[in-house]
């Protein structure tokens, strides 16, 4: 709250954490939607044992704000202008700010992607390339 605020009495600027329960319940709509791929071959070639696989996977989720949630940007420009009171009870004024800063239908998306690809093989193979060591190789 800025020292400028008339509800701040401490004549310098303060943080305040407050939940405007007076909006209600915060209620958002999450979907998510959920991918994943596998790929293998394995087999016997030239006398040698091998395994090749593939993996995909993709998690996309978005939300969207219905209720209770308020703009950061239009609650410090009313805690700024004096028409919210921060530290103390919620007017009638105060309210229709509030309400007027509520962030409906704004959504956020997330997405993450993983992939990877392996390779086994008889050790055999792996002497025979002059490596040592484990036998599986990612890329």
């Amino acid at each position: 709250m800025p020292a400028s605020s008339p509800y701040n009495p401490f004549g310098r600027e303060i943080i305040v954490r407050w939940r405007a329960t007076e909006l209600g319940s915060r209620i958002a709509q999450i979907d998510t939607k959920a991918t994943r791929s596998l790929a293998a071959i394995e087999g016997s070639l030239w006398g040698f044992d091998y395994k090749l696989g593939y993996m995909q996977s993709k998690s996309e989720a978005e939300s969207n704000l219905l209720s209770g949630y308020l703009r950061v940007s239009a609650v410090r420009a009313g805690l700024a202008a004096g028409r919210i009171n921060g530290l103390g009870a919620t007017t009638g004024a105060d309210f229709a700010v509030l309400q007027a800063a509520q962030a409906i239908g704004q959504s956020r998306t997330s997405t993450a992607e993983s992939k990877g690809l392996r390779f086994q093989s008889d050790a055999r193979i792996i002497h025979a390339a002059g490596r040592r060591g484990s036998n599986c190789l990612w890329a």
